[in-house]
């Protein structure tokens, strides 16, 4: 029988077992995990002193410099029993790797398990590789990088004994930072680099290094007179407010990029142009198969790239990059492109895959000029092969002029090719004639081509920086954007960006308004709801910055059946309490699903990423594009994002939380009812029926609080017309909450009917 946490740290201490899978992190707050258990350290105290062991591990830490670093200079007499007691409840936890010899204490674990001394012993190799692998170099601080989590012994800030470690690992953070971007310098990614040197170099004023790789960034991009300015802000700080000129060497790479000097080229990456043909390949409707089953999947997906792989390779192809399912394939030629496009659809079509039952890939191919940079693809071909790879149904294969021209002139035996047409290819400048090749033995009809599909490029580019954050791994993927992690150095924290669809954020109506529903939102505050830090646009995209929680979302849980009942009715009262919040600010959520619901390490329920998208763009394309249509109430297609709406959605989620429980239909019924005026008043009355229900007390309480119409700076549309039609219930819930409370605030702007 497995033994339980209590259990595992007591057989531990009675045999003083070695921790060979003990990690240690201090770039954030102090954790210590044993296998996948992370270990209960104490109170403050114990966890100080348990810090203090670290910072100092291999060395030995005096008694008394303990006692003074932790409790100060007039510590009490009987402080050195308490240190003891400390000292002994960690031994006893941490299998006795508390050591005392002749007046002092030493942690005796492997410097390889701390964080931290990780992070420092990657520093130091890079300062001498940088020269000679740039690549490696990036590669390497990017991940020892990833793993800050906040600034180090970040629960510990009032420990003295602390602040030197805490100094020199901030400092030594800078530095890693400096080297990492003067490694991508060194390879080319000088353009990748200029918004992120903007806001290092104004956060951090002093810091030269930053200012002359901003400078030298912009250079490289082209942008000499930007460089130079960039140079004078410098000169104005220094000069302002310390008196002091700009270091010889800045001064010195002023005047090179005045005289253009060809050293400073050194770095830029020399581009190779060819012509190629590009493949691009995408797995029908493969996110629904994931959901249904992950590990058959799984398995599908390895036999998938194995027959892609091998195909391309034996025409003299390669695979050099996969987007999601599919992959991103260089061949010589457009003839050899379409072999291996007919070799991988038979293949696939005849590939028994199992519980996955039937799997259709679409292959998108053209031909033309593109760029090698660092083994990596760029130019108008592969974009435009991605865009055919898009608009394709499952199992087939469009090409485009260029590539049609070339198949042709070399067609082999049997090959046909079906002419579709121009289409006007999103991102493309002028239409495109484009063609389906049609193999014997292959199906030939298929339904009318995707074209509002999104390309596998369009989320292909790794961010590589943002102003004022390291951007991180990605953490998913919706049908509005992107997530990343990332870390905001400035106050240490890690957060959450989601990265709108460029062709989404590009619309009228997303730029008119963007604006004014973030501020809306970011006022919204509630335990429950995920608070939005920062926002802004920019040319390519728009961004929005979240607090990053650590339990991952609830579609994760219910993925891996870790909700229970208990849970469930704890998390449906949470998110009934936040949806209720934000219905009376004169928001609704639009894209509640379990994506969006975020979770803490206790299992607390947090509602995320309210859908600006879903209010700024085209009622249309939101139906269109959305990936949890069941999700969505039958008229949110004309009115858009509602309360009711809302209520719906969570009405879906109850049911799925609680499927196959006959007592909770009939209320789950009344929340998800077509008519939205027969559906419950408010999403916490929803909970407190369902409670009722399954019996037992509810922990919602209802708050009688009245709708409030007023919509932040949106425009009125046809959904907010009960909101202006008579004044009754406004008056009744004004009466009602006066009856009941004291004082009672009535807001709205100008003309909203306070009077």
């Amino acid at each position: 029988m497995p033994q339980t946490s209590t259990e595992v740290r007591a057989s531990r201490a009675t045999t003083g077992s070695y921790f060979p899978d003990m990690k240690i992190r201090v770039l954030g707050a102090l954790e210590v995990e044993s296998g996948v258990e992370l270990l209960a350290l104490g109170g403050p105290r114990q966890r100080a002193i348990l810090a203090v062991l670290i910072a100092e591990v291999p060395d030995p830490v005096a008694s008394e410099t303990l006692i003074t670093g932790i409790w100060g200079g007039d510590a009490a007499p009987e402080t050195r029993a308490s240190l003891q007691t400390y000292v002994s409840n960690l031994r006893q936890l941490l299998g006795g790797r508390v050591l005392f010899d002749r007046g002092a204490y030493r942690l005796d674990v492997d410097p390889a398990a701390i964080d931290a001394h990780v992070f420092e012993e990657t520093l130091v190799a890079a300062r001498s590789r940088v020269a000679t692998d740039p690549e490696g170099v990036s590669t390497d601080l990017r991940a020892v990088l990833a793993g800050w989590r906040g600034r180090p012994y970040a629960d510990l800030t009032d420990v003295p004994a602390l602040e030197p470690a805490v100094r020199r690992l901030e400092a030594l953070r800078l530095e890693a930072v400096e080297l990492r971007i003067e490694a991508d310098l060194a390879s080319g990614h000088a353009g990748d680099l200029v918004a992120e040197l903007e806001a290092l170099a104004e956060e951090h004023p002093t810091r030269e290094r930053f200012r002359a790789q901003h400078m030298l960034a912009l250079y490289r991009s082209g942008r000499q007179a930007e460089a130079l300015r960039a140079y004078r802000r410098t000169e104005s700080y220094l000069a302002e407010e310390l008196g002091i000129d700009p270091s010889p060497e800045l001064q010195d790479l002023e005047m090179r990029i005045l005289g253009q000097d060809d050293s400073l080229s050194v770095g830029v990456a020399t581009p190779v142009t060819q012509r190629l043909a590009f493949m691009v390949t995408d797995i029908e409707g493969s996110t629904a198969r994931w959901e249904r089953s992950p590990q058959a999947m799984a398995s599908a997906l390895t036999t998938h790239d194995t027959i892609l792989s091998d195909e391309v390779e034996r025409v003299g192809g390669r695979v050099f990059k996969h987007t999601g399912d599919g992959v991103l394939a260089v061949l010589p030629n457009a003839v050899a492109a379409a072999d291996a496009a007919e070799a991988i659809q038979t293949r696939v079509a005849r590939t028994d895959w199992g519980e996955v039952a039937e799997l259709k890939v679409r292959i998108g191919i053209d031909t033309g000029e593109a760029e090698e940079r660092a083994g990596d693809f760029f130019g108008p071909p592969l974009n435009r092969a991605a865009r055919l790879c898009a608009i394709a149904n499952g199992g087939q294969v469009l090409v485009s002029s260029a590539a049609e021209r070339e198949v042709t002139a070399t067609a082999p035996a049997g090959l046909q090719i079906r002419h579709l047409g121009e289409v006007n290819l999103r991102g493309m400048a002028v239409p495109e004639r484009i063609a389906q090749l049609v193999f014997v033995g292959l199906p030939a009809d298929f339904p009318a081509l995707r074209l509002d599909a999104s390309s596998a490029l369009d989320s292909r580019s790794e961010l590589m920086s943002l102003p004022g954050y390291e951007v991180r791994d990605r953490l998913g993927e919706g049908a509005f954007g992107v997530v990343w992690r990332a870390y905001q150095p400035s106050v240490g924290r890690e957060v959450a960006i989601k990265v709108i669809r460029p062709e989404l954020a590009a619309q009228s109506s997303f730029v008119r308004r963007f604006e004014a529903e973030a501020r809306t939102i970011a006022r919204i505050a509630h335990p429950h709801i995920v608070p939005l830090i920062d926002f802004w646009r920019s040319n390519e995209s728009a961004y929005l910055v979240l607090a990053l929680l650590p339990g991952g979302s609830l579609a994760d849980a219910i993925r891996e059946s870790h909700v229970e009942a208990a849970t469930s009715r704890r998390i449906l009262t949470q998110l009934a309490s936040a949806l209720d919040h934000a219905h009376s600010q004169g928001v609704a959520h639009g894209d509640l699903k379990p994506a969006n619901v975020m979770l803490d390490g206790a299992g607390n329920a947090y509602l995320s990423d309210f859908g600006i998208a879903t209010r700024l763009v085209d009622v249309g394309v939101v139906n269109s594009l959305s990936s949890a249509p069941h999700y969505r109430a039958p008229e949110e297609a004309i009115t858009g994002p509602t309360p009711a709406a809302d209520l719906f959605a969570l009405g879906v989620l109850a049911g799925e939380l609680f499927g196959g429980r006959p007592e909770v239909e009939e209320v789950v019924a009344r929340a998800t009812a077509t008519n939205p005026d027969d559906r419950h008043q408010s999403a916490l009355a929803f909970v407190r029926d369902l409670d009722a229900a399954m019996g037992g007390a509810s922990e919602a309480e209802e708050i009688p609080v009245s709708r409030n119409p007023y919509k932040g700076l949106r425009a009125f549309d046809e959904g907010d017309a009960a909101d202006f039609h008579g004044r009754d219930d406004l008056v009744s819930a004004v009466l009602t909450a006066l009856q009941r409370n004291r004082f009672v605030t009535v807001v709205g702007p100008s003309g909203s009917g306070k009077s």
